[in-house]
């Protein structure tokens, strides 16, 4: 039996960890972080390292790795509703057995399998990869998974990535139409929270006559004049620096709504924490939205 490497194995189940959970998120269009993808791919990694462990026999049955599977899922991505979890965990599974069927099928019509010196124990594959080679994986791996991204994202045309908003502000209320902009990465400097960016046009509903006074002159160079105008009448405004939207090193006011939710295929979601950026133009050429939902949210 080959020599077993522990950096070799973790290092290899990270990456392919990571690829599956990545390929994953991309398939069933939910919002994904790098951090948390990592997470999750660590704990696999983690688990892969039991090989080292056989008499802890209980933690291979089929109970326990279906167990550790839904804990990487949970832990790769944010989940609002039990049908999205399900919906990605079964996605998950679908990447991985195809993942598998492909490495099967390449070692049943070759060799390559034992010229790697690869292992497979208690559901665990060793591969004894170079690090160039498996430096060289990752990097055309992640290439392909962003290209896929990318080609599903025309594909769909966004129609997909649009979400209905409901803002409440007092006992008034707009609804708009958000589109899931993944360069959207605004956050409030004091809270920490998300900004949804929306337009000033399509927000007015909310605003009382004296609000709408002082938000007119958001065009203005004096922001900070329209941040204590609005202040004065009761709203927990906000001030969000931002380097895009036109403008370079620019200032978004920005607001906290006493309500906000988000509806789309997977159900309505509250959004506890989040503080919407007003813009005083038109985010969408052909009006079909006229807000940047946040990725984070």
């Amino acid at each position: 039996m080959p020599t077993v490497y522990v950096d070799v194995l973790f290092a290899v189940n990270l990456l392919i960890n990571y690829i599956l959970i990545n390929a994953s998120g991309i398939l069933a269009k939910i919002s994904r972080s790098k951090l948390r993808i990592g997470f999750g791919a660590f704990i696999g990694a983690s688990y892969s390292l039991l090989i080292f462990f056989p008499d802890f026999s209980m933690l291979f049955t089929t109970i326990c790795k279906l167990l550790i599977s839904m804990l990487i899922v949970a832990a790769s991505f944010p989940f609002y509703t039990l049908r999205s979890y399900i919906k990605t965990l079964i996605i998950f599974y679908m990447v991985s057995f195809g993942f598998g069927g492909c490495v099967l099928g390449v070692f049943y019509f070759s060799d390559i399998g034992a010229r790697l010196g690869a292992v497979y124990s208690n559901g665990i594959f060793y591969f004894n990869l170079p690090w160039t080679v498996l430096a060289l994986s990752g990097i055309l791996f992640y290439l392909a998974i962003k290209i896929c991204g990318i080609i599903s994202a025309k594909f769909y045309r966004g129609e997909n990535l649009r979400k209905k908003l409901r803002i409440s502000l007092g006992e008034k209320t707009a609804e708009l139409t958000a589109l899931l902009d993944t360069g959207n990465a605004l956050i409030d400097p004091v809270t920490l929270s998300p900004v949804i960016i929306a337009e000033y046009k399509s927000l007015k509903p909310l605003f009382s006559p004296d609000m709408q006074f002082g938000l007119n002159r958001l065009g203005s160079d004096n922001i900070t004049w329209v941040m204590s105008e609005v202040s004065e009448y009761g709203l927990k405004v906000r001030l969000i620096p931002f380097s895009s939207l036109g403008k370079e090193n620019g200032m978004l006011l920005g607001f906290v709504p006493d309500h906000a939710e988000i509806r789309d295929d997977c159900g309505v979601r509250v959004l506890d924490k989040c503080v919407i950026g007003i813009y005083e133009r038109q985010l969408s050429k052909d009006k079909s939205y006229t807000a940047l939902f946040n990725p984070y949210l």
